[in-house]
């Protein structure tokens, strides 16, 4: 007999969700500070943001590493040097996954990129990392 059948009480599991941890990746643009008020409305989103100056690049990575972020969000319409920020953004997440979600505004698409990584122990689980 379980104890709720003992006592006469009821059960009730209740999921519980870990906060995603959400970094807005900002450069002044106003389409970013709605991307986080919109994000910041919901309780499953933990919404952090970072300027990004690139010649600030030593700041830029120790500031991702304490957040270390889920999600990042960026306007792909911003003057980002993007080769700049993608290596910045592997010194500071190391081999932790993560996803990039790029806003286009002028074509109301967003692009999404989520590093994994995959153990790779034989050839045929590379094939199958390429097909998926």
């Amino acid at each position: 007999m379980n104890p709720s059948e003992k006592t006469g009480t009821t059960l009730i599991s209740a999921e519980i969700t870990v906060a995603r941890r959400v970094l807005v990746i900002h450069t002044g643009r106003l389409l970013e500070e709605g991307l986080e008020m919109l994000l910041a409305r919901y309780a499953r989103f933990q919404v952090s943001r970072i300027s990004f100056q690139p010649e600030e690049e030593t700041d830029f990575v120790q500031a991702v590493s304490t957040v270390h972020p889920d999600v990042i969000v960026l306007d792909g319409n911003s003057s980002l040097d993007f080769t700049q920020l993608a290596r910045l953004l592997r010194e500071a997440m190391g081999s932790a996954p993560f996803t990039i979600i790029t806003v286009r505004s002028d074509s109301n698409q967003i692009d999404v990129c989520q590093r994994r990584h995959v153990l790779v122990s034989e050839s045929r689980d590379f094939l199958d990392a390429v097909s998926a």
